[in-house]
């Protein structure tokens, strides 16, 4: 099929809009991971069930009863550190639009630097070696700006894999 492939140096992204307690809700029922554990759960609640026919005292029952509390435990623990997990890379998302903030706002800043510093230089106030070190610094903004887009990008696509299938 035909299409076009349009190259550019710009990272491009979208604003990330999300709610999280939704998203959690959505991990807890669509990973496999959770689904394992909740599988382990079962299945473990089912020997229990089984060796409560030995009885009480019995050694097999004692084991059983252990392992279904572990996976218990297991499972309640893994579901909030993926809760936690989900989080945290939400959280991730938060300080990399900040950061993509300060980082425009440290560009716009270098740029009127240097419409400052291009006036003087024509005005005779500054050399040409002290214009190109302003230059630089936009050059350094510029690049700055593009790596807080990428991180921000990056961010929000490891929050979409932790969502559908953890990391």
């Amino acid at each position: 099929e035909d299409f076009i492939l349009n190259l550019t140096d710009d990272i491009e992204y979208t604003e990330f809009e999300t709610q999280l307690d939704n998203d959690i809700q959505k991990a807890m029922e669509n990973r496999y991971d959770v689904f394992m554990l909740e599988s382990a759960l079962s299945q473990a609640e089912f020997m229990a069930d089984i060796a409560d026919l030995y009885g009480i005292s019995s050694a097999e029952y004692s084991s059983a009863n252990q392992a279904k509390v572990q996976s218990e435990v297991t499972c309640q623990n893994s579901k909030k550190m993926i809760g936690v997990s989900i989080t945290s890379s939400y959280n991730s998302i938060l300080d990399a639009k900040d950061a993509l903030e300060v980082a425009e706002a440290a560009l716009a800043l270098k740029k009127q630097e240097y419409n400052i510093a291009s006036i003087e230089h024509q005005l005779g106030l500054m050399t040409n070696i002290q214009l190109t070190g302003v230059m630089n610094g936009v050059t350094a903004a510029e690049i700055e700006l593009e790596n807080a887009k990428l991180t921000y990008k990056l961010a929000v696509e490891k929050y979409g894999y932790e969502i559908e299938i953890g990391l």
